[in-house]
């Protein structure tokens, strides 16, 4: 683990993910139709072409369990 996450203060890293959740989302609220149909390259589970709206679901899925690893 290259930022030793497991040895930070768990109430700064919490602070962190929730700043980060939050402009995440406000970025989210800005797309229109278009953006939320564009495409780039994720190479979860495999090296594809995803849509925004994909990446949306899949970033938010994968907060969830971070979340509980703060916990």
């Amino acid at each position: 683990m290259a930022d030793r996450y497991n040895e930070q203060d768990p109430t700064v890293v919490a602070a962190e993910v929730v700043a980060s959740a939050e402009a995440f989302t406000t970025l989210l609220e800005g797309l229109d139709d278009a953006g939320w149909e564009r495409t780039g390259f994720y190479n979860y589970p495999e090296r594809a072409h995803r849509t925004v709206e994909w990446i949306a679901i899949h970033t938010t899925h994968e907060s969830l369990h971070h979340r509980g690893d703060l916990r």
